[in-house]
């Protein structure tokens, strides 16, 4: 949602001089989305007792954000310095499960997620239409792109509440 609608989002959230910064928005999302399964996957070594295993995953991560913060010239290209976060959070979290996956058995159901982001193809359509972020073209496109998003998110929501209460 964040990704598809990010630049009419940035013309409801932030003053017009910081409008162009909605590809910040977008890679920000990436960013968030490593950090949160990161620490979901840091629950194993907790329910293990053995968090001396997650040292290594955030210190290769930690070290890539810096050397590649301190390679690059953030003046020409501004841009990459999200990039290389997003980056780093996705190595942190690649060596994080490698690592958590010997100590306890991770099976993550791939089919779900994978509907659930198909059907939200039809948001990226605003997005690439590049219709103009008018305060009205980002109200409707938010609002419309808000229900359409709790319209297929509901039935995956609903058979999993299902399965919980059944257990």
């Amino acid at each position: 949602y964040v990704i598809a609608l990010a630049p009419y989002l940035a013309k409801l959230l932030v003053a017009e001089k910081f409008q162009d910064a909605y590809i910040y928005a977008m890679i920000g999302a990436f960013i968030e989305f490593f950090r949160v399964i990161t620490n979901l996957v840091y629950l194993v070594s907790q329910s293990e007792v053995k968090t001396k295993s997650t040292i290594m995953p955030y210190l290769i991560g930690f070290m890539m954000m810096v050397i590649g913060l301190y390679s690059i010239d953030v003046s020409r290209s501004p841009w990459i310095v999200p990039v290389i976060l997003a980056l780093s959070y996705l190595t942190t979290l690649s060596i994080m499960f490698y690592n958590m996956k010997k100590l306890l058995s991770i099976r993550f159901e791939f089919l779900n997620p994978a509907i659930a982001s198909l059907l939200t193809l039809p948001l990226l359509v605003m997005h690439l239409l590049s219709i103009t972020p008018t305060l009205f073209n980002s109200f409707l496109f938010s609002l419309l792109g808000g229900f359409y998003l709790l319209l297929i998110q509901y039935p995956f929501l609903k058979t999993k509440i299902k399965k919980m209460s059944a257990v």
